[in-house]
């Protein structure tokens, strides 16, 4: 029986009032997907004490992007959409059903200090269990040991544990290879053959989690 649930927060939890990563895509004009400039994006390592905004930047200007007019562009973007930043109208409902149910709510998160604030300060205090994310704890998923660090903290079976997002590639699959349970979320319908469960919505659950 499921006794820990793990989200995700980007597209899963709540979003932007924009697509954030495709606006800058187009703006850019990179030739890759946006699935590809996402995954980039997550992977390039910015060292140095800079702020949260210009850490965004900087991993634009190492991907090719050195016209500074799009790249100040970029700038405004990113404090647009972290100040549009909201949840879906079934997380907070749901995942305190969930936490009723008896059951350890969990946040696992690639994120940085400015939208984390801003993420956290949509959810009552004290609201989840544990919170796993990538700028505290210096690792960013898809690396396991982001996962691993829940899996130290509660020592519970792998069955126990069901991870909920909405990227086969950094919450999907990683969890799979951990042998936890896993829902892929979706809002439009699409599935994942990786997953165990397929959710348009995330009151799903409440009939998974009886």
């Amino acid at each position: 029986m499921v006794k820990i649930i793990a989200f995700d927060m980007w597209q899963t939890l709540g979003t932007y009032e924009f697509d954030l990563y495709g606006e800058v895509l187009k703006l850019t004009k990179l030739n890759m997907s946006l699935k590809g400039f996402i995954l980039k994006m997550s992977k390039i390592e910015v060292e140095g004490m800079i702020g949260d905004k210009e850490r965004f930047v900087k991993k634009i200007r190492l991907l090719g992007v050195t016209d500074k007019l799009i790249l100040q562009k970029a700038r405004t973007l990113y404090t647009k959409a972290h100040d549009s930043i909201f949840l879906y109208d079934d997380t907070v409902e749901t995942l305190q059903e969930l936490k009723n149910r008896g059951k350890i709510i969990a946040l696992i998160t690639n994120v940085d200090s400015y939208a984390h604030k801003k993420i956290m300060s949509l959810f009552p205090e004290g609201f989840f269990d544990l919170v796993l994310a990538s700028y505290k704890v210096g690792i960013r998923k898809p690396d396991k040991r982001i996962f691993l660090k829940l899996t130290e903290k509660y020592s519970q079976k792998s069955e126990d544990i069901l991870m909920v997002g909405d990227s086969e590639e950094l919450d999907i699959k990683p969890a799979r290879l951990l042998r936890w349970k896993t829902a892929f979320i979706d809002r439009s319908g699409q599935k994942s053959k990786y997953a165990d469960y397929n959710l348009r919505g995330l009151k799903e659950l409440l009939e998974l989690m009886i």
